[in-house]
Order: C-alpha cells, then structure tokens, then sequence
C-alpha cells in the first residue's frame, strides 16, 4: 500500500474482494457502485473500466449471467484461430493482453490495444518480477521469443 500513496494511488476493496485502483477516488467508488447495482450494467461498467464501447455493448447484449460462458468460448475459439493478441484464456490470472472480453476476433479496437500492450511489455527490462510475469504472459499467448 506504501507504494500506491507515494505514487498518489487510491485503492478501494469491496467485500467480495473486487478491487478498484486509481488517481480519484471518487471514479474508484462510482465504478464500485456501478457494479454493484442489481440493475443491468455491463455497458456502463465496461466503458467506466475503459473497454471498447463496442465490447460493453456486446456483453450488455450477452447478459451478466452468460458473460463468463461467452468468454471460455471466445478463449478457446481464439485459440484453435491462432489469434493470439486476442488471447483471454488466462485474463483472470493477469496473463493477457487485454482485460476486457472482445465483441469479435475482428475487433480493431481491442486489437488496437492489444498491440500497445504488448509493445509496452516488451519495452519492459529482463529482470525481478516484471520478467517473470512477463514471462508468463508470452508464454500464455504463445509469442515468447
């Protein structure tokens, strides 16, 4: 916790274990209020989460109760295409690319973010704990050189 004061980070944890981290506190508790809400909401916490709107949208489409569902079938079909930037089968690990779940193999914009993400990994250097989750996460999407 240290760490995020010097940096100016605000971290809050709800009692399920779900956890916002960010400059402003206020936009950390209307993302945690956001989900709370009994109320359809993937869109709204999508964009809040700064996905694709066309991402939100598609699991506002999905439903709550089917996204986990539609995610195992995008991972694995994402994988039987060979498409790794798009790759999600370990996401809940913290082993991808990107953190949202795609509305298409063709999405451009999540494409879009998954390059920069992997471009910002790679610029990362060969040592500590950045090298091993980095590590991990070629390893996951298969593009370990």
């Amino acid at each position: 916790m240290s760490l995020l004061n010097s940096l100016k980070w605000d971290i809050l944890i709800e009692e399920t274990g779900f956890c916002i981290v960010s400059h402003n506190n206020e936009y950390s508790k209307r993302i945690l209020t956001t989900d709370k809400n009994f109320e359809p909401h993937e869109r709204q916490l999508g964009e809040l989460l700064g996905y694709p709107a066309c991402c939100a949208k598609h699991c506002s489409n999905i439903g709550e109760s089917n996204i986990d569902v539609y995610a195992k079938e995008f991972a694995h079909n994402a994988h039987e295409q060979n498409i790794e930037l798009l790759n999600i089968r370990h996401y809940e690990q913290g082993f991808s690319l990107i953190s949202h779940i795609p509305c298409s193999y063709h999405c451009q914009t999540s494409i879009n973010m998954a390059k920069e993400s992997l471009s910002q990994l790679l610029k990362q250097p060969n040592r500590g704990k950045i090298h091993q989750w980095r590590t991990q996460v070629l390893g996951c999407l298969k593009l370990l050189h």
